[in-house]
């Protein structure tokens, strides 16, 4: 929502000071005898209005800062083409670091390709008004510019992929946290009904989990815990994906129904109990499985399933309750 905001504010404000800079300059263009690059510069402040109202309707970003930034390149190139002249070139300067602003990383790497060849091409027909070593170092500094801004972009991409990362990963197993799984929960509801695939709800918890605790230590507890992760990961459908959502406890979202959903747990059980986690303490879950249905939404189906792990628990746990 932060981010949503902050783009608005940089979509509305930066066109409306283009605007504002552009309705200045058309006068004084227009007195000078640059009857061409007016109309150009009318048209553009007609495009920016109509991009300010297109963004609040759509709130399509990159269409509308794919335009300004199309716009912008537009007008310093053919007011070089107009004016032709060393001064005129430094407004280039201005387009790499705007187009990483507007179209990240991936999209302005393309651009400023396209804006290096413009620029050297514009630098090139110089020749006479400034020395040949002249027009060598300015067409460096803007390809430095080019890649400084590339660079600052692409490690500010990377911090903000860590931080998205981090914050929907469980530290200690590295499966995804009870934040990410309940986006995760309303986009498989909406893809099983769409897709009219079944989907099951696995709610699991590791049985006297307090007393491995206390018996082994809590070191000896997260290394259960890693190994539970690990178990279900090597052996079972990417797509099945595992969510630490508690101390102990796990979610399964599977796109199985009920009795293929309970089939599976049963072989995890199997593997659980087969492994020796705690070196002849016998390790187990208790399992509440709770198949998609019409009449459910997010919190239902997890109370469902959730309600049905603690069946499984007063039953006398290592077992599967189902609906």
């Amino acid at each position: 929502m932060k981010h949503e905001k902050i783009s608005n504010y940089v979509i509305t404000y930066g066109s409306l000071i283009a605007i504002f800079s552009l309705s200045i300059l058309i006068p004084f263009d227009y007195n000078a005898g640059f009857h061409y690059l007016v109309i150009l510069e009318v048209c553009s402040v007609l495009l920016l209005a109509a991009g300010i109202l297109y963004f609040w309707y759509s709130k399509n970003y990159l269409i509308v800062s794919s335009g300004i930034l199309l716009i912008l390149y537009f007008l310093i190139s053919y007011a070089l083409h107009v004016n032709h002249s060393y001064a005129s070139l430094k407004w280039y300067f201005l387009l790499p670091m705007s187009s990483v602003f507007l179209l990240g990383f991936k999209r302005s790497l393309a651009a400023n390709i396209v804006f290096f060849f413009s620029f050297s091409w514009f630098a090139l027909q110089l020749e006479g008004q400034i020395s040949n070593k002249e027009i060598f170092f300015v067409i460096l500094a803007f390809l430095l510019v080019i890649i400084t801004s590339l660079l600052h972009e692409y490690t500010r991409f990377l911090a903000v992929e860590d931080i998205k990362k981090i914050s929907v990963t469980d530290p200690l197993t590295g499966v995804h946290n009870r934040r990410f799984f309940d986006r995760e929960l309303t986009i498989a509801i909406q893809s099983s009904r769409r897709t009219q695939i079944p989907m099951s709800l696995v709610f699991f918890d590791v049985d006297h989990f307090k007393q491995i605790n206390d018996r082994f230590g809590h070191k000896t507890g997260d290394s259960v815990l890693l190994a539970l992760t690990s178990l279900y990961k090597e052996n079972f459908r990417a797509h099945d994906r595992i969510f630490r959502t508690g101390g102990e406890e796990f979610a399964l979202i599977l796109k199985s129904d009920q009795k293929q959903s309970e089939l599976m747990m049963k072989r995890f059980m199997k593997m659980i109990s087969d492994d020796d986690f705690l070196k002849g303490y016998s390790c187990t879950v208790s399992v509440g499985i709770a198949e998609l249905i019409d009449a459910d939404d997010e919190e239902s189906v997890m109370k469902r399933a959730d309600d049905l792990m603690y069946r499984a628990k007063e039953k006398g746990r290592n077992q599967i309750a189902l609906a």
